[in-house]
């Protein structure tokens, strides 16, 4: 199982780098690895990555953990952007922005009761 994870989590990664037209170097050097042999081995599920490292994997390859997991489809141009805009805010606009987002829902909820 561990194994497949791995192979999911490789293949997912050389997916977002190819699509960013990123060369295996540059997300070494952006990711905190000194070449592109430990980027060869992540993408063909031969390394064991730790959650700090799948979470800066996410930041740099615009996505989130959870796809790079293989527990979600990759999310869409716009909640890549909504997620860099998020990133972008401090803890206490983050929060307001939260708070915006549940207002807006609870009002939906309310028009649509089924």
């Amino acid at each position: 199982m561990k194994k497949e994870i791995d192979k999911t989590i490789g293949s997912r990664i050389r997916e977002r780098r190819t699509a960013l037209k990123m060369t295996q170097t540059q997300l070494a050097e952006l990711t905190g690895y000194t070449d592109k042999t430990a980027i060869s081995k992540i993408e063909n599920g031969l390394a064991d990555l730790t959650q700090s490292k799948i979470v800066a994997f996410a930041e740099v390859l615009h996505t989130t953990p959870r796809y790079l997991m293989g527990w979600t489809e990759e999310p869409s141009q716009q909640e890549l952007r909504l997620l860099a805009y998020y990133r972008a805010l401090n803890p206490h606009q983050q929060d307001a922005v939260i708070s915006i987002l549940e207002s807006m829902k609870g009002a939906d909820d309310v028009g649509h009761k089924e």
